[in-house]
């Protein structure tokens, strides 16, 4: 009954963090976190993601936090992910986690226009180089990383020699007076 209204009101904060709670409650702890994603409970989803963590391998627990926030801040929920990230402790324990501070800090930068909107892609990229090992440990966070610099920072990952010469092609096709 609960979910049939969750989908029928999926604006609806407050009836997903209820239905939400009681994933959690039943142990679908995957399902509730992805309803808490849209519920706007951080400290709630904090405590489902400590629990979910606590129950995979001690040494993945970061990508448990990096998933999270990672995908509020693809999804443009930039505020959630840092009310997330700081009701999660603010965790910087492992280079993954020291990547997302970085993420949110060069976040919080842009928007209060000490780094310009060039900066903060030349900044993303060169944080996605530097953390790339970490990274890489699980594509979702990769994938989920890329879009989150897309979106928030306008950057492009970068191109293999045959994308590169397939996106001139389609641009000269498009412009053709172009060079």
């Amino acid at each position: 009954m609960l979910r049939a209204a969750c989908k029928l009101a999926a604006s609806s904060a407050p009836l997903q963090a209820t239905y939400a709670r009681e994933l959690a409650a039943d142990g679908q702890l995957a399902a509730a976190a992805r309803v808490f994603a849209s519920a706007d409970a951080p400290a709630e989803y904090a405590m489902l993601l400590k629990r979910w963590a606590a129950e995979g391998y001690a040494g993945e627990s970061d990508l448990f936090t990096a998933r999270a926030v990672l995908h509020l801040l693809a999804t443009g929920r930039a505020e959630q992910a840092e009310t997330l990230y700081k009701a999660l402790g603010a965790p910087d324990a492992t280079p993954l986690e020291h990547f997302l501070g970085h993420v949110l800090e060069l976040l919080r930068l842009t928007r209060s226009y000490r780094v310009g909107s060039e900066g903060g892609r030349l900044a993303f990229d060169a944080l996605i180089r530097s953390y790339s090992k970490a990274l890489t440990r699980d594509q979702n966070v990769m994938k989920l990383a890329q879009a989150a610099g897309a979106r928030l920072f306008r950057w492009e990952p970068p191109q293999t020699p045959m994308q590169s010469m397939m996106k001139n092609m389609m641009k000269m096709f498009e412009d053709p007076q172009a060079p």
